[in-house]
């Protein structure tokens, strides 16, 4: 681009391309300025140099046709950042901060030498600079919090760059995001690495995005939390079982696939037809169907039975859970939506009524529950004063609401509907995370209908030891043929699970027997599984799997919330990096020490009025990009109305 001048001029930056050559012949105050990229002749100020620099028409000055694309954008981006800096520099900002002139501490008598020694008034200013940011932006107070603001705030200030300049929203969006997901891959390494000895489970789960662009999303979970791989935009495919299958054949390869122990995705036909051809493909890969939702649909099953030729019956049967849900709702809709109920509501209320979003499971028994944990506070609602004087358009539906409330009746049935499914709503809860739960399953399952048994099965359930469970045995005995395909490998499980289940040889210890049913199960494998080496290896990669994409189907919050409606010209690639560079710094934030202790304690999972109590595993593993999944305030609840 030619050589530059020495100048130091952080205000005038584009002097350093043209040479002054003194003063005009004719007078005046104008130079005569020479251009060193194009050699061009001039008279005029800084104003037309940078004219003709950056192609300004209408300045009485000729353009620079000697400089290349690259060139211009390098001069442009110079003098934006001088004109920002210039403008900073006359007026600090364009709106003043607050008492500019009381920062610091208050004014007494000897404080003067103690705020100079401390600098209190540029530390206020900064505060306030601070504040300004997240009042204009509409920034949650909570992140205030964020280890990454508080990196980037030391950052800047521990650092003498004077007259530095933010960088522009294209290169945050372009060089800094690429540079930010490279670094992001470099500290992901240990985590990956332990795929290799631990196994990985791969989460997939469909979406369409706000311009209606089909996409699929696949998670890598194991016991060291769910890594974002990718999103597909599926555009102008048809979603049948071969194309299904190639992506997540695609996607296993890019893992490796000796890596990948399990696929697991929902229960849609297409989704189980595309699974079994990968299972086809690869021998030692098993499909499984996500837990949370066969539990999910169990439910919804019963409370929300549609009256079919095929289940007239059953429908017949449930028919009053599903009219339970249905005014239940209708109750928590007419205080939602009603300013007057609500106003009334929260006289008496300490808890919210909740409003789950998309990606919860059993929301409408989680809803009832809410009903009757304030029962006593919309029983007061009802009899207000203020209730039995509003004479507004639903009188007919505020009195249909408040019969509901008033009726004994209907709150027994909504007791039983919530104790009756309660052992499925507990299961669904445990399992709608996401830690390592694959080898708990079959326990909780039989757990589950033993718990309703009483109402549900008639003589309960004979559970038996899982060697002896016909089921069980054949379905292990199909996964060893699977997973060893050598003839002397397949002897030696058989026989090494033989050992474990007798208690024979390396288990037959007494210490070993005693400690089987009371130590955690990782910890007894490694403390008696050394005389099978088999077996152990892969209790302990069946131990490290999660049971649900619940986590794949959670992603599609944090990717709404990127690519929301006044960002949806995010192109599909550039909105995945950004949901990879967000997920990925924020697992890895969670396996820092200051996660769990100082200032920075859970601090993406608590909001602005929570307390600082260990979340639980529910509560990590619900959470988006737009804010904290719960709120715990000393009073109790914290879900929106």
């Amino acid at each position: 681009m030619g050589k530059k001048r020495k100048d130091a001029n952080l205000n005038t930056p584009l002097w350093n391309y043209v040479e002054k050559q003194g003063k005009s012949d004719e007078g005046g105050g104008n130079n005569k300025i020479q251009c060193i990229i194009c050699n061009y002749i001039f008279f005029g100020s800084y104003t037309r140099v940078k004219a003709h620099l950056l192609r300004i028409e209408g300045q009485g000055v000729k353009i620079c046709e000697g400089i290349d694309p690259d060139s211009f954008e390098e001069l442009k981006k110079l003098s934006e950042d001088a004109d920002m800096r210039s403008q900073h520099t006359k007026t600090g900002s364009l709106i003043p901060l607050p008492g500019v002139e009381n920062y610091g501490t208050v004014a007494r008598k000897g404080d003067k030498a103690y705020g100079n020694l401390f600098n209190a008034s540029a530390r206020d200013k900064l505060d306030h600079t601070i504040g300004r940011f997240f009042f204009g932006c509409g920034i949650a107070f909570n992140n205030i919090r964020s280890p990454l603001f508080i990196d980037m705030i030391q950052c800047a200030t521990n650092s003498n760059i004077a007259g530095y300049i933010p960088p522009s929203a294209q290169r945050l969006s372009t060089k800094l995001l690429e540079e930010e997901k490279r670094n992001v891959d470099k500290m992901l390494i240990p985590i990956k690495s332990g795929w290799k000895r631990n196994g990985v489970s791969i989460a997939s789960d469909g979406w369409s995005d706000n311009n209606s662009r089909p996409l699929i999303n696949f998670m890598g979970v194991s016991s060291s939390g769910p890594v974002f791989l990718k999103a597909v935009d599926t555009s102008g495919n048809y979603k049948d079982a071969a194309y299904l299958a190639s992506l997540f054949k695609n996607t296993i390869e890019e893992v490796g696939v000796k890596n990948v122990v399990q696929l697991i995705t929902d229960n849609a036909p297409v989704c189980k037809a595309s699974a079994m051809q990968v299972e086809n493909t690869f021998k030692h890969i098993f499909w499984t169907p996500c837990v949370a939702h066969t539990l999910n649909l169990a439910l919804k099953d019963l409370c929300e039975c549609k009256p079919t030729t095929k289940h007239q019956g059953r429908f017949e049967e449930f028919q009053w859970m599903q009219d339970l849900v249905t005014e239940g709702i209708a109750v928590k809709i007419f205080v939602a939506n009603h300013s007057k109920a609500l106003t009334i509501y929260k006289k008496y209320a300490t808890l919210k009524l909740l409003s789950y979003g998309e990606t919860r499971f059993a929301t409408n028994l989680i809803m009832l529950l809410r009903l009757v944990e304030v029962k006593s506070a919309l029983s007061a609602m009802v009899m207000d004063k203020d209730w039995k004087d509003d004479k507004g358009e639903d009188v007919a539906k505020a009195l249909l609401i408040k019969n509901r409330i008033c009726d004994n009746d209907w709150w027994e049935k909504v007791c039983y509907l919530i104790n009756l499914t309660a052992p499925i709503v507990d299961f669904l809860r445990f399992t709608d995370t996401d830690k390592p739960s694959l080898h708990k399953v079959y326990d909780m399952w039989d757990t589950m209908i033993e718990r309703v048994s009483d109402e549900w099965i008639e003589g309960g359930l004979n559970r038996v030891h899982p060697h002896r469970d016909e089921e069980l045995s054949n379905g292990r005995n199909t996964c060893f043929e699977r997973l060893f395909t050598s003839s002397e490998d397949r002897k030696a499980i058989t026989d090494q699970y033989g050992a474990f289940s007798g208690c024979s040889l390396g288990f037959s210890s007494w210490i070993s027997q005693r400690d089987r049913n009371t130590e955690d199960a990782a910890s007894w494998w490694n403390n008696y599984g050394s005389s099978a080496p088999l077996l152990a290896n892969l209790a302990d990669r069946l131990m490290n799997q999660p049971c649900t994409a619940s986590s794949a189907e959670r992603n599609w919050s944090t990717y709404s919330q990127i690519q929301n409606a006044k960002r949806n010209k995010l192109d599909p690639q550039r909105a995945e990096d950004l949901v990879y560079v967000h997920s990925s710094l924020r697992l890895l934030s969670r396996k820092e020490d200051r996660y769990t202790k100082g200032p920075t304690q859970y601090w993406d999972v608590q909001n602005d009025e929570s307390s600082l109590r260990a979340p639980t595993e529910q509560e990590l593993a619900n959470l988006g990009l737009d804010k904290p999944s719960y709120t715990l305030p000393p009073s109790g609840d914290s879900e929106d109305i």
